[in-house]
């Protein structure tokens, strides 16, 4: 199954939540999909929208909580999804049509592929080494060998 979760945390975002589900609902791909929302406590209208504006997609969850802050509307959602693959989107983030099949599909053609820290960096040991990138990295990123993770370096992780 390689299907995408997308998950949103939302928090008084009312004024964007409608281009921003107009986008999500936009994206391409031949992908199995489900929409996991936490309303983070928001005191405007956004929850209202959110229902309003996803009422017939198919497969979404809307989970209501008191305010927690995004990192726990998130970790609830991401608990919550059930496909390999999750978009976090923000609730006021406006992703292109195709920016999750591209992401998508260079995971899977690309078995070794990581997401660092909100980077994409693509790695490809048996042919370049053990921390060579295949795409170069801006210089303001962190060197390869940390992958810009606040972990330092992760190149023994599950991923090879």
């Amino acid at each position: 199954m390689t299907g995408v979760s997308f998950v949103v945390p939302v928090f008084n975002k009312a004024p964007w939540l409608p281009d921003v589900l107009d986008r999500i609902a936009a994206q391409r791909g031949a992908f199995e999909r489900e929409y996991v929302f936490v309303d983070d406590g928001s005191t405007d209208d956004s929850l209202a929208v959110l229902k309003a504006h996803t009422a017939g997609w198919p497969d979404v969850t809307i989970i209501e909580q008191e305010n927690r802050g995004v990192a726990h509307a998130t970790n609830r959602a991401i608990a919550k999804a059930r496909h390999p693959f999750i978009k976090l989107c923000d609730a006021d983030d406006l992703l292109a049509d195709g920016a999750t099949e591209v992401l998508r599909n260079a995971l899977l053609s690309h078995p070794r592929a990581m997401l660092a820290y909100g980077k994409w960096e693509f790695y490809d040991p048996p042919r370049h080494g053990t921390s060579a990138p295949i795409f170069p990295m801006p210089p303001s990123w962190s060197s390869p060998t940390r992958f810009g993770s606040p972990y330092g370096d992760l190149r023994g992780g599950p991923w090879r």
